[in-house]
């Protein structure tokens, strides 16, 4: 059985969509008056909310006017997962949900895809000792000797068992040897 190997599009994805449940849960959650101070954070109010709506409502209607009428729009995938979201935000409750949560899809939908942070993993310092080592080896076959040997430093004071390996030493000294041949050179 092949294992599924998780891309990092993949990942972002999977984070969005579990941070747009999220945001619906706390909105549904909210009382009135946190969600006025939610909008109160955000810099507007229910009825600048409510204006900036209708304007973009205005503004959608007079392009859609503009369209041809048998064109077919075709939505970018992730957007097509995100719009039933707000028919959901939309039908949470009364006018001050819509408008807080409207106002916090609009918010998440504006960020770019590929500039949402996933939470910090915690990982012990043997896996980041690992990882530096990889990383390391990685260098080393770029000629990046400097970086190299900085990464199997860390990785040895993060994690001094691991340095038992063969190659590691082995890449290890190729690499100062390598760093001091550059030195040499003009």
């Amino acid at each position: 059985m092949s294992e599924l190997k998780l891309t990092p599009k993949m990942l972002a994805r999977v984070l969005y969509e579990a941070h747009a449940e999220d945001v619906a849960e706390k909105t549904a959650a909210m009382t009135e008056a946190e969600k006025d101070a939610a909008l109160a954070k955000m810099g507007t109010s229910r009825a600048g909310l409510k204006a900036s709506l209708a304007a973009r409502r205005a503004r959608y209607e007079a392009e859609a006017e503009q369209k041809e009428p048998s064109r077919v729009v075709v939505l970018p995938a992730w957007r097509t997962r995100i719009l039933p979201w707000a028919a959901v935000l939309a039908g949470v409750g009364a006018t001050g949900s819509f408008a807080t949560s409207l106002a916090i899809y609009q918010r998440v939908a504006s960020l770019p895809l590929a500039t949402y942070a996933a939470p910090p993993i915690d990982t012990t310092a043997a896996d980041r000792a690992r990882e530096l080592r990889q990383e390391a080896l990685r260098m080393f076959a770029l000629g990046s000797y400097a970086q190299c040997i900085s990464d199997l430093d860390e990785a040895r004071r993060l994690d001094p068992q691991g340095e038992g390996d063969a190659a590691l030493a082995s890449a290890r000294q190729r690499a100062e040897q390598g760093l001091a041949e550059q030195k040499r050179r003009p």
